[in-house]
């Protein structure tokens, strides 16, 4: 399944990928470069749990928290899979009348690449979580390492000592 992204319809497509449906880049997008935006309704208090709702760090002019719902409606951000090891991230610039969130590059997104993003910053969001992925990411590269240093102590076998004696 592809179909366009409306306004990013030259940058992205939605797929069918592993985990549902996502959000495809279609062409080289660089690492800092406004991948798109992610705009909805702008409200100052969301129920609780509702979805594609990001809490923006950005207060009202009476210092109250401001959130935008995509759930009604919105951009092709909304759609972007979350990852805890995501290829954009949540940024967002004040306006004289508004706030605009945009999901920017970390690294260069090559075309075919799906396009992520890491909600764990978002506390009120209905998205909010602990990301249990890079826990587990962490604790199997402590594992490896561990392994890792373990085989440099551990004694030479009699072929390991024959071919280092060789070396020198």
């Amino acid at each position: 399944m592809h179909a366009t992204t409306g306004s990013d319809s030259d940058a992205m497509e939605l797929e069918n990928t592993r985990t549902g449906i996502g959000v495809v880049a279609t062409r080289p997008m660089p690492a800092g470069g406004v991948v798109c935006q992610y705009w909805g309704q702008y409200v100052l208090d969301p129920p609780r749990g509702a979805a594609y709702t990001v809490d923006l760090r950005q207060r009202d002019t009476k210092g109250h928290r401001v959130y935008v719902s995509a759930e009604e409606c919105g951009s092709v951000a909304r759609i972007v899979e979350r990852s805890c090891i995501a290829n954009t991230h949540i940024h967002e610039v004040r306006g004289r009348r508004r706030v605009v969130v945009s999901l920017v590059a970390q690294s260069d997104i090559s075309p075919g690449t799906e396009v992520t993003v890491d909600y764990t910053g978002q506390m009120n969001s209905a998205l909010w979580f602990h990301c249990q992925i890079a826990l587990h990411q962490n604790e199997s590269r402590d594992a490896l390492r561990a392994t890792a240093m373990k085989k440099k102590v551990e004694p030479a076998g009699d072929e390991e000592r024959e071919r280092q004696s060789r070396r020198t």
